[in-house]
């Protein structure tokens, strides 16, 4: 059995009379598609969260925000929220500005641990270093591996520093570093992150949320410090994934986003 061709042709006039109003019906099917993609992947959050609140798993401390319930907690002893929640993705200028603020911080407790070693623990020999006798110093091949040993052992001092005062500040309660503090950011670890429908790019949808707890902080900080800082060349830190990511991030599970007063995490036990 054969078509008419005059058919198709009006069939096909009728759906798409202008460019215009294809491309109309296209994105509103996008639209409708991203909202039920938000809402298949946030349905189960929300029905696990309708169930923690029907057994009294939630306990509001003060009005306006939220706060977790000690017994919501998962294996490393952190509370987590297992609902989805809304946080806006920071801009990278403000990422950077954090981390000026923190290494600031850091270079005058360095130098203080420095200064420390140097006069009591006489573990770097200050003679070696003098400007007269530097250079003939590297010449002398015994003085030059001392001098390489000492620079190692305070390298590796300055790097442990770094990452106890990293975990110290993110592993709970307040989850930021006093420069990331300063500039209204916060580090939390996710799961899942997709966009919101409807609102701008930096605006996600995070499930679980939670603080990073000391396992997490320390992957993070050695991640960062070490491996990143010390092993590899430093532009491998500079690699931005999607949401502003950086590789020590997605391999640590973890998210920098801007502050939400509606999520208050109690200090971790």
């Amino acid at each position: 059995m054969t078509s008419n061709p005059g058919n198709v042709n009006s069939r096909n006039s009728h759906l798409y009379q202008s460019r215009e109003e294809y491309l109309e019906k296209l994105k509103q099917w996008l639209d409708e598609a991203r909202l039920w993609h938000g809402f298949c992947a946030g349905f189960p959050y929300y029905v696990n969260l309708q169930s923690q609140t029907e057994n009294n798993t939630w306990s509001p401390l003060y009005p306006g925000r939220l706060f977790v319930n000690n017994n919501l907690r998962n294996q490393n002893n952190v509370p987590v929220f297992q609902g989805t929640y809304e946080f806006v993705i920071p801009p990278l200028w403000k990422r950077i500005v954090a981390e000026f603020l923190d290494f600031l911080i850091l270079l005058l407790i360095k130098m203080v641990v420095t200064f420390i070693i140097i006069e009591t623990f006489y573990v770097v020999s200050i003679e070696n270093y003098r400007f007269e006798s530097f250079k003939k110093n590297l010449q002398d091949p015994k003085i030059a591996m001392q001098m390489s040993v000492e620079i190692l052992t305070l390298e590796l001092l300055h790097r442990f520093i770094v990452c106890c005062y990293e975990v110290y500040w993110l592993k709970g309660g307040p989850c930021a570093t006093p420069g990331k503090k300063y500039m209204g950011l916060m580090v939390i670890q996710v799961e899942n992150v997709v966009p919101v429908p409807g609102r701008s790019d930096d605006v996600v949808r995070v499930s679980p949320c939670s603080p990073l707890g000391l396992q997490k902080a320390i992957v993070r900080a050695v991640l960062k410090n070490v491996f990143l800082g010390v092993m590899l060349p430093v532009c491998f830190t500079l690699f931005v994934f999607r949401f502003n990511r950086t590789g020590y991030d997605a391999m640590s599970s973890s998210l920098v986003v801007e502050y939400n007063p509606q999520i208050q995490f109690q200090p971790v036990q």
